[in-house]
């Protein structure tokens, strides 16, 4: 995760064969977006992150552990 003053760059590892999944971005317990990517640009800072995997099916996995700005 990275601050830039004016936002913040949420980024993780994804797989090499992530085919077909995307990603939530949740922040303080509210999805504030969705990506098939591996980064989101928050224009908006603050408050506590998780990611999470939903895969072609639906499913999501656990969430990452909280990261904070």
């Amino acid at each position: 995760m990275a601050s830039d003053g004016g936002g913040v760059k949420v980024s993780w590892k994804a797989p090499a064969e992530n085919e077909g999944v995307k990603y939530e971005v949740i922040r303080d317990d509210r999805v504030i977006g969705v990506t098939a990517g591996w980064h989101l640009d928050v224009t908006e800072p603050g408050g506590n992150y998780w990611v999470r995997a939903i895969d072609a099916g639906g499913n999501r996995s656990a969430s990452t552990a909280v990261a904070s700005p």
